[in-house]
């Protein structure tokens, strides 16, 4: 279940990659127990945006201790706020994208398509997981 929520919430999409994003829907919404559930991206976690794999962090409160929550990631440290949570009705999220020489904050939309949930950049391409 934890690879198919993976999916479903970083998938990588250009404009006309859409074959690859109803994929990951579908995996998605046929794995479904239908329990909304919030994510929480740990910081350093990594992803690809523009083609580089690079750690992403946000200013939310880390909370480890929740229900029907799926962790990305392995960082796990107390008291931070560095965490991205996105919670069923969330529709943005601040993200620090951590390039090695050059940092930038982006707001990413949050895009909740039946049970899939997918995070775009404001230029429009996808999230992308990085192996």
């Amino acid at each position: 279940m934890k690879h198919t929520t993976l999916i479903m919430i970083i998938v990588v999409g250009i404009s006309g990659c859409d074959n690859e994003k109803n994929v990951a829907i579908k995996a998605m919404q046929s794995q479904s127990d239908h329990v909304p559930i919030t994510v929480i991206i740990s910081p350093g976690y990594t992803v690809k945006v523009g083609g580089k794999s690079v750690p992403i962090s946000g200013s939310d409160e880390c909370s480890w201790v929740s229900k029907n929550v799926e962790i990305l990631g392995s960082n796990r440290e107390e008291n931070s706020r560095s965490c991205i949570v996105i919670k069923p009705e969330t529709k943005a999220v601040p993200v620090l994208i951590r390039f090695p020489n050059d940092p930038i904050q982006e707001h990413w939309t949050v895009l909740h398509e039946g049970e899939s949930t997918l995070l775009q950049r404001p230029d429009g391409s996808y999230i992308e997981y990085a192996k």
